[in-house]
């Protein structure tokens, strides 16, 4: 018996097109992989959010990524150990528009429903905004939380 790993999460890329993957894969007992719709994360459009996709086309990329996966690695239990929309682009603290809230409601709706008609298991990113330990490299990367960083709820499930 040896010592195993329950996961290495990693980004979908890891999981695609990474050659260390395969060296890894007989350590884990399930793939874990963070999936968040394509979108160009440096920009943001009028209403702080991203340029050229809606919770639509958000979706249907989190749900293609999710199948080339598994198709990749057939027979093996796939967990989204994170995915979700950010609410608004800036630093901590920026405006929220309620268009960032619907879509954010919208596409974690979307990934809900599938999930429970999937049955896969799914973590939503993030229960909070955050401020302390985050990717600084774009400003998305602050808002992806359920409650804003004052504490309050967003609204969005």
């Amino acid at each position: 018996m040896g010592i195993r790993f329950g996961s290495a999460s990693q980004t979908s890329s890891f999981w695609l097109s990474d050659a260390r993957a395969e060296q890894i894969l007989p350590l884990v007992d399930f793939i874990g992989v963070n999936i968040y719709p394509a979108w160009d994360w440096q920009q943001a459009d009028a209403n702080n959010q991203p340029i050229g996709v809606d919770p639509e086309t958000g979706f249907n990329s989190f749900s293609t990524t999710y199948n080339q996966i598994k198709s990749k690695y057939p027979g093996r239990q796939i967990v989204v150990t994170e995915t979700g929309w950010p609410t608004t682009f800036g630093p901590t603290g920026s405006q929220q528009f309620p268009l960032g809230i619907s879509n954010a409601r919208d596409y974690l709706q979307r990934v809900i429903g599938w999930v429970q008609a999937e049955q896969v298991v799914l973590y939503i990113h993030n229960m909070f905004d955050d401020q302390f330990g985050v990717d600084i490299s774009s400003p998305f990367n602050y808002h992806f939380g359920l409650i804003d960083n004052t504490g309050k709820p967003k609204g969005i499930l």
